[in-house]
């Protein structure tokens, strides 16, 4: 799937607010070590390193099939 550009845009600025206040953004996925991130209709998945402080993104989709199995 390949995005907008503006849908990256807004996607990026939304990781990038994460510094300021993780925990007012993200939400820890159930069963799985990960979070997701809601920005608009888009769901992106990620991992923490809280030891190195970096974020990884994982995953990138539309909410109706980011957490389908492939």
């Amino acid at each position: 799937m390949k995005l907008e550009k503006k849908v990256i845009e807004v996607i990026l600025k939304k990781i990038y607010s994460i510094r300021e206040n993780p925990l007012h953004y993200i939400e820890r996925l159930e069963g799985i070590p990960s979070w997701k991130l809601r920005v608009g209709d888009y769901r992106v998945i990620l991992s923490i390193n809280t030891k190195e402080n970096k974020v990884f993104i994982e995953k990138v989709g539309h909410r109706k099939d980011i957490y389908k199995s492939k």
